[in-house]
């Protein structure tokens, strides 16, 4: 991780809270635009172009939001493992939608399809490990 002051420390991981500010300047115009306050995200959660980069419990419910922040953290937790194995690049891209830009959504269904996919990406993995 490099710093203002330009001194680095190597991190395996960084946890920004920030809220519902999307807009600081944590992350490289390469990754998110500075000048707006969303993300598109793939499952509301993961960076389409980094598979390390994740946003979690940020999102419009239409009520609780510790079940979005619980499954988000579960899908992040998928992937770092290495346990859950995303799809193609161009599907990642295609699923991928703002995550404050859009309607609110019931919760409950939301979890249900981010862990359905979590089993799917499972399945991938399992076939990937052993085809090699």
């Amino acid at each position: 991780m490099r710093f203002a002051d330009a001194s680095c420390e190597p991190a395996d991981v960084v946890i920004y809270a920030t809220g519902y500010r999307l807009r600081d300047p944590y992350l490289s115009s390469e990754w998110a635009d500075p000048d707006d306050d969303d993300l598109a995200l793939f499952l509301g959660t993961m960076h389409p172009a980094r598979h390390d980069l994740f946003v979690v419990g940020v999102s419009r419910p239409t009520g609780a939001f510790w079940p979005i922040a619980e499954v988000h953290a579960q899908f992040a937790a998928a992937v770092l493992s290495g346990r859950y194995q995303p799809p193609r690049e161009p599907s990642i891209r295609a699923r991928s939608r703002p995550i404050l830009g859009r309607r609110a959504f019931n919760p409950a269904l939301y979890g249900l399809a981010v862990r359905e996919e979590i089993r799917r990406g499972e399945r991938r993995a399992r076939r990937r490990q052993r085809h090699g």
